[in-house]
């Protein structure tokens, strides 16, 4: 804004000479900030223009503009005649908006007129279909409310603009056809998005909520709560006096979608992104740095050296998990979060649910038949989440994870203070946590259980009270008991995938995660790991280093794939000296790290590489927990996926401040 400029106009205006230079410049803020609703309302061939500003004002904005700076109402015309054309060049901005806001909430709310009114980026028809090439004037006012970062949750206008002759729609973030069933999203990244039909979010908010999923493992229910609590500044009460007919809320569901709309848009031809990250990984797929890439000398016995380089990757897998069809190894999608099995196997819902039993329950509300035994397994099933054994079940659950809901609203049972009298019924348990089963001796159901050894959190020594809930039993269901009783598995809740297997370089970087559905196979893991290193730009690593890398090089040995025949394998430092026998020949003679020297360092004294680095990720990893758990397949793994992308960002940062040269493998390296 040229103030110099303005003030001349003044001057030269004897009437209005006697404004203040504050007038002046409040007045060229606010009019700038309205200069689509002051388009808007002119003749058509007033604004067939766009250097052209406007001769006069719609009669709302000069009361608004006279209340706001304090210009008489009469003078406003005159104010506007000798200031139109600095105002028309003066763009609005945020820095502008924000101071502002105070004015429009003042002087503006009760007339409608807000500090945010939210109009298509172009007021011209985009279609070269179309025969009409003046500007869009038919437009539609929609009172919406903006959650903004530094002013709270506004009330505002969205305004879009339609052609009659095309039938189609300009929206803010969008156009839309009368007929069509989808919206075409304009290029690049809008400063506000909109998640619902009437609400809007900030793009820095957005941002600020995306940090918190990253760095905070903070849930989308959480981050709306913070929102709410800390920076959703305006009252209901300002709402309600000028009868705005949307209250100032943000639901769970708007942060998911602000979250998933910012990341599409980023990467707006990512419609098959979940399937493209499964089968050739993350980005970083080509990553080296000089902490996870080694370059060492080798003297042969001829007396002669080269160098050869050494990057090793680490796999390691955490259950977390989503819900899954209940029929093993089936992949298929659930349909919802009520369902325990997939479209395709959607006829067992009618099939009784104690393994084995093909008889159909006895009624929609009853997931047995009507054998007696089955009906008291079923029983059991029920009672159990009514007794303080389960309260005490359900808490060791949660103690890894940040709670999906903090304030435990939605979620009563996740701490210990929210947890109800055992006498309070809380419904069964929606997901098969621990291995269960029944036995039937002389006519008596009883219910056994174990800790699944695949479980977030296993129980360790020291745990008070709650040794003998998690250890009930440590007879395997699968064994025939000496006393003779049958024993009986059942499905009454939802079956979980079994773990998420990550491939980590040592400086820390992501390339690769899967979710392995049934059990983590060594072979799928080979699988996995020979996947995201086939793919173009891949290179191969030098060394596969895994906890069960012996049983690895075991099956590759077996099956003599040459893939594998230049990868070194061996055992992660922790997990040889502490979960491998000294008695396993093949272990100690062909997976022990020390017998690498390029892992070793230079003196032999320590280790050159961060072998633990995949179980450093999994703590980072586990942290979700809480807030996958319900998640069904798809949205697990845009967010999974969205997370570890941001993570290898925040990670490679990381790295150029330490000097480290991150940076992509040139296409000379061994592939």
């Amino acid at each position: 804004m040229d103030s110099l400029s303005a003030l001349a106009a003044i001057l030269r205006n004897s009437m209005l000479s006697h404004m203040s230079i504050h007038q002046l410049i409040s007045f060229i803020e606010l009019s700038s900030n309205l200069k689509h609703s002051i388009e808007l309302y002119q003749p058509l061939k007033e604004t067939s223009d766009d250097t052209s500003s406007p001769l006069v004002l719609p009669e709302s904005i000069a009361l608004f503009l006279s209340r706001a700076t304090k210009i008489p109402l009469e003078l406003i015309g005159e104010c506007w005649y000798a200031l139109r054309d600095i105002v028309w060049t003066t763009g609005p901005d945020r820095q502008c908006q924000d101071c502002a806001a105070e004015a429009f909430r003042v002087h503006g709310w009760d007339l409608g007129i807000m500090s945010l009114a939210l109009y298509p980026p172009s007021k011209y028809y985009t279609n070269s279909d179309c025969p009409k090439t003046a500007m869009l004037k038919r437009a539609e006012p929609r009172q919406i409310i903006i959650h903004t970062l530094d002013q709270g949750t506004l009330p505002a206008w969205a305004v879009h603009l339609s052609c009659e002759k095309c039938h189609r729609h300009y929206h803010y973030n969008y156009v839309v056809h009368s007929s069509a069933q989808h919206r075409t999203y304009y290029p690049g990244v809008p400063d506000y998005l909109q998640v619902a039909e009437h609400q809007f979010v900030d793009i820095r908010l957005v941002k600020l909520w995306t940090n918190q999923h990253l760095l905070g493992s903070c849930s989308a229910t959480n981050c709306a709560r913070i929102y709410m609590l800390s920076l959703a500044s305006v009252s209901r009460e300002a709402f309600d006096k000028i009868v705005w007919p949307f209250k100032p809320q943000l639901s769970t569901e708007n942060v998911w979608d602000a979250f998933v709309l910012l990341v599409l848009l980023q990467d707006y031809d990512e419609h098959t992104r979940n399937e493209r990250i499964m089968h050739i990984g993350q980005p970083e797929i080509n990553h080296i740095c000089d902490g996870c890439m080694r370059v060492y000398e080798v003297k042969h016995s001829d007396g002669k050296i080269s160098h050869e380089k050494c990057q090793p990757i680490v796999s390691n897998g955490i259950t977390l998990g989503h819900a899954c069809c209940g029929v093993f190894w089936c992949t298929q999608p659930l349909q919802n979060n009520h369902d325990r099995f997939c479209a395709e196997h959607r006829g067992l819902h009618n099939t009784c649910a104690i393994t084995g039993c093909d008889h159909p329950i006895r009624h929609n509300d009853a997931k047995t038949c009507d054998n007696c035994d089955h009906q008291q397994m079923e029983q059991l099933h029920y009672a159990k989440a009514t007794s303080a054994f389960a309260l005490s079940e359900r808490l060791l659950c949660y103690r890894v994870a940040y709670p999906d809901d903090a304030l435990g609203t939605e979620a009563p049972d996740v701490t210990t203070a929210d947890l109800p009298d055992a006498s309070v019924s809380l419904g069964p348990v929606a997901v098969e946590e621990n291995i269960e089963w029944y036995t039937v001796k002389d006519g008596q159901v009883s219910y056994w259980f174990e800790k699944n050894p695949g479980s977030v959190r296993v129980l360790e020594e020291g745990d008070e009270g709650l040794g003998d809930i998690a250890l009930a039993s440590s007879e395997p269901c699968n064994v025939k008991s000496d006393a003779g009783n049958r024993k009986f598995c059942a499905q009454f809740g939802r079956r979980r995938t079994h773990n998420e297997q990550t491939a980590v370089r040592t400086c820390g970087v992501i390339v690769g995660q899967v979710t392995l559905n049934g059990a983590e196979a060594v072979s799928n893991v080979l699988d996995f790991i020979k996947t995201i290193f086939s793919v173009q730009g891949a290179h191969k690593p030098e060394h596969f280093i895994y906890d069960t890398a012996c049983d690895a090089k075991q099956q590759v040995d077996a099956q003599g794939d040459e893939w594998w025949a230049d990868v070194k394998m061996c055992v992660d430092v922790w997990h040889f000296k502490k979960k491998h026998k000294t008695k396993h020949d093949y272990c100690q003679r062909y997976c022990n790290p020390a017998d690498f020297p390029e892992l070793l360092n230079a003196d032999g004294t320590g280790w050159w590489f961060n072998m633990s680095v995949a179980e450093q990720i999994n703590v980072w990893l586990g942290s979700y927990h809480a807030i996958c758990r319900e998640m069904l397949s798809t949205k697990y793994n845009f967010f999974l996926d969205e997370m570890i992308h941001l993570h290898n960002i925040f990670t490679v940062q990381s790295l150029q401040l330490r000097a480290l040269n991150p940076r992509p493998a040139c296409t000379c390296l061994r592939s």
